[in-house]
């Protein structure tokens, strides 16, 4: 009976070893890491395009009024607003001091301009 029950515990105590030294399961899965769009320096690019000063990549005008409209609001808001220049610049002038005084991501005037621009030539004041 003694040996039954020293082999038992032998064998648990083996177990325990061998279940300790495994190396636990990791993820293949990529680290998740958030993307901002860098503020656009001015630029005679085409419409809807910027080049940003540090990395002087093309900055989609679409996308930063993706990233920084929807940060308050839904992309159905703005598909429903038409105004010319002036019209558009007044609401994003807004939107700056929203995102501001909400303490989301600021709005740069460079980043306001070149979104009031491709609003205004998107989403034109009909009529």
């Amino acid at each position: 009976m003694n040996c039954r029950m020293a082999a038992l515990v032998l064998l648990v105590m083996g177990l325990a070893v061998l279940l300790a030294g495994c190396p636990q399961k990791t993820s293949t899965e990529a680290p998740k890491t958030e993307t901002t769009v860098q503020p656009a320096a001015p630029t005679t690019a085409a419409e809807g395009e910027t080049k940003t000063a540090e990395a002087g990549s093309t900055v989609d005008a679409k996308a930063l009024v993706e990233d920084r409209c929807t940060q308050c609001h839904g992309i159905d808001k703005v598909e429903k607003e038409k105004g010319d220049a002036e019209e558009w610049g007044a609401i994003v002038g807004k939107m700056q001091q929203n995102a501001e005084r909400m303490k989301k991501t600021p709005i740069t005037d460079e980043e306001a301009a070149k979104i009031k621009e491709y609003l205004a030539a998107t989403y034109p004041k009909q009529g």
